[in-house]
């Protein structure tokens, strides 16, 4: 995936606000941007942003993004350095031990469907976080072969509720099928429930989801979750 204009302007409204502090963020891969450098600097300069780091760029990339909203050191990880990521690794392994506990904020946009690990890439990023650290996930909710996975709400919902993470935070998407074209991006907060779901969008848009968690207590180990639906700890009614 790539930053859309509608993203970075999605990411000041609903991500910023709750993140505690603009520390170290970790993204996995490199994501370029779509919009033109100047469009892009002028949105961040309407939010209260400055635009310096993207000076002198022909082309920026979620760096610039992460440096102009003011977080004080960026890295990101890929399995390869074709992107120029600060760590090479293959997130279908755990992460070494010097990460642990080091970020502030954890940030996934459509790189975890193209990871077949998916429990070695979910304890990763449990892992990287700090206490009070803040992960946020946007995957899109039904591109059939664009990975290996099409995920659904509870998916991030059991993994964090068992992992220490509160309050776990969704929204409902759309995202133009011409990405690298349309700056827009649409969402709305949903609340989570138990049950089928059928995503729509509307024409010439896909549907995405986006999350937002927040760690408030480390645990010894990653728990692997039970569904909600059927966890005996949770008093969801059983919908189908």
């Amino acid at each position: 995936m790539a930053l859309q204009q509608g993203v970075v302007e999605f990411l000041i409204r609903e991500l910023l606000p709750r993140v505690n502090n603009k520390g170290r963020v970790m993204s996995l891969s490199r994501q370029k941007a779509t919009s033109p450098v100047k469009d892009m600097a002028v949105l961040l300069e309407s939010q209260g942003f400055s635009s310096k780091p993207l000076d002198g760029k022909d082309r920026i990339t979620s760096l610039e993004i992460f440096q102009a909203l003011g977080f004080d050191h960026y890295d990101d990880v890929d399995f390869t350095e074709s992107e120029s990521c600060t760590m090479v690794h293959d997130m279908n392994t755990p992460v070494p031990d010097h990460i642990a506990d080091s970020y502030d904020l954890v940030f996934e946009h459509g790189t975890l469907e193209h990871i077949f690990d998916i429990k070695t890439a979910f304890a990763n990023i449990v892992r990287m976080l700090k206490v009070g650290g803040t992960v946020f996930h946007l995957a899109p909710l039904d591109l059939v072969n664009h990975g290996f996975y099409n995920f659904s709400p509870t998916l991030y919902y059991d993994v964090y509720r068992k992992n220490g993470f509160s309050p776990v935070t969704f929204f409902m998407a759309e995202s133009p099928e011409r990405w690298w074209k349309d700056p827009n991006f649409y969402y709305e907060k949903m609340e989570f429930e138990v049950g089928r779901m059928k995503p729509a969008a509307r024409k010439k848009y896909y549907p995405m989801l986006a999350c937002i968690a927040r760690k408030e207590q480390s645990l010894d180990q990653f728990n692997i979750p039970i569904q909600a639906i059927y966890d005996p700890e949770t008093d969801f009614d059983p919908v189908f």
